[in-house]
């Protein structure tokens, strides 16, 4: 029995983006809306690797079932082999653990790898997904788990993949996993498909022709049309229908790994299982490990797509150890542009949120969308104690914080500001601290945080 999948995708285009295309054009939108839109109807179906049993890619396909000719990727997509990889298999706790996506073309033409387009909410690239699974069956937890504040969305590029320029894009698995103890553990490595299928623009180019005639043509964002006759512009509502008998991807997943995606699982391209153990250092082999991981992040341009250096860089942002401390504090106070701070926002560790809070109060940093608001319990007394620093900003940092973080946008009784606007003097700073350490000490053991949507 045919298993038919339908999903509506109206109005992709991201408003004021820009969009880099293949060839390194680039398409503006400044699409007027003159009408409504040109509702369309597609067909798609998943096509299996033969060189990569863990990945397939989706090829549109006309009525009859015949895939569609692409002058965007002019190779053959059975002629692709892609895959995961891990450079090894045992790490010490601490360690960044880092992933190559690796997509080959063993044929003629050129296949484009499209890159992004889902990163603005995280920070992250979440076109994937990564889950560590330990040996009880448990899975480790997201670091983001209780704090996805924010939008999804960003630029998307393509990247150009031929026989001769294999495509390579590492990703650092502690951006995804909050690991925290020592174990043997499945790493599961998944890809979801996102951007066009294979043939989408001869697709959409005669499904517009064969409902609305010749005169309408597509715009090279691939999602709006133009009358030639008129001018007029109009976006494409484009109904994608998938024609697969099932994903075939879905068979060959294990089954802790179907479960855990549910729904998504239909969307997944591309797929892989290791088996890793992470083991305890002793004192000498953290340190030989800081050493070599510095040495090796430090070489990074943070290019895009990252390189191994740009991915390890980025894990040690988010290791869940302290081992790494020093280092990021140096990297702070060399360039705070860095958001990737954002991991020291969800560490545990208590040296980790005495560096975010000192870069919190020196205006360096602003942590409020990505400390989750368990660690607000933490800043609260460090924030009381900067009250009285001698510089006046960092006195005004610390007291928009308190009142922010506790839900008392005023302070307690007795510290009220006649202007709230303009940064603390000395003096009545002295008066709100001795206010807020009594509102403290009264209210610590049952205070408890809302989140940045609560607080909205």
């Amino acid at each position: 029995m045919r298993r038919r999948h339908l999903s509506r995708v109206i109005g992709l285009i991201v408003a004021g983006a820009a969009m880099q295309w293949p060839g390194g054009g680039r398409a503006e939108n400044r699409v007027s809306q003159d009408g409504r839109p040109l509702h369309v109807k597609v067909d798609w179906e998943w096509v299996t690797l033969p060189a990569s049993p863990g990945s397939a890619v989706r090829v549109c396909v006309s009525r009859s079932g015949k895939a569609y000719d692409d002058t965007l990727h002019s190779c053959r997509p059975t002629d692709l082999r892609r895959e995961f990889r891990l450079p090894k298999a045992e790490y010490i706790l601490g360690e960044p653990i880092v992933v190559q996506m690796f997509v080959a073309l063993e044929g003629p033409g050129r296949w484009h790898e499209w890159v992004g387009g889902n990163y603005r909410r995280l920070g992250r690239d979440d076109n994937f997904l990564f889950l560590l699974r330990s040996a009880d069956g448990s899975w480790v937890p997201d670091p983001y788990e209780a704090n996805r504040s924010g939008f999804s969305g960003g630029r998307s590029l393509a990247y150009g993949v031929t026989s001769e320029t294999p495509f390579s894009y590492w990703l650092a698995i502690q951006r995804w996993v909050a690991l925290e103890q020592p174990g043997i553990y499945d790493l599961f490595a998944v890809h979801f498909a996102h951007r066009e299928q294979v043939g989408y623009w001869q697709a959409v180019r005669t499904a517009i022709e064969k409902r609305y005639g010749s005169r309408w043509v597509l715009e090279p964002d691939g999602h709006h049309v133009r009358d030639t006759r008129s001018h007029d512009h109009r976006q494409v509502a484009i109904e994608f229908r998938d024609v697969s008998t099932d994903p075939p991807l879905i068979g060959s997943m294990h089954p802790e790994l179907r479960n855990k995606l549910g729904a998504r699982a239909d969307r997944v391209q591309d797929f892989a299982c290791f088996r890793i153990t992470v083991q305890s250092p002793t004192p000498e082999e953290g340190a030989a490990m800081v050493a070599r991981t510095v040495q090796l992040a430090e070489t990074s341009k943070r290019s895009a797509p990252a390189t191994q250096a740009d991915a390890t860089r980025q894990a040690v942002w988010f290791v869940r150890q302290d081992c790494f401390v020093p280092t990021v504090a140096g990297w702070m106070r060399k360039d705070n542009r860095d958001k990737s701070y954002m991991g020291l926002a969800m560490n545990p560790s208590a040296s980790a949120h005495s560096l975010l809070f000192d870069e919190l109060c020196r205006g360096a940093v602003d942590v409020i969308w990505y400390l989750p608001s368990a660690h607000h319990r933490n800043a609260i007394p460090v924030l009381i104690s900067r009250l009285e620093d001698p510089e006046p900003n960092v006195r005004g940092i610390a007291d928009r914080y308190l009142r922010i973080w506790t839900g008392l946008p005023f302070g307690p009784a007795g510290a009220w500001r006649t202007s709230l606007s303009d940064e603390p003097t000395h003096e009545e700073c002295h008066r709100i601290r001795a206010v807020w350490e009594r509102w403290w000490s009264r209210n610590s053991a049952t205070f408890q945080p809302k989140s940045p949507q609560e607080r909205q």
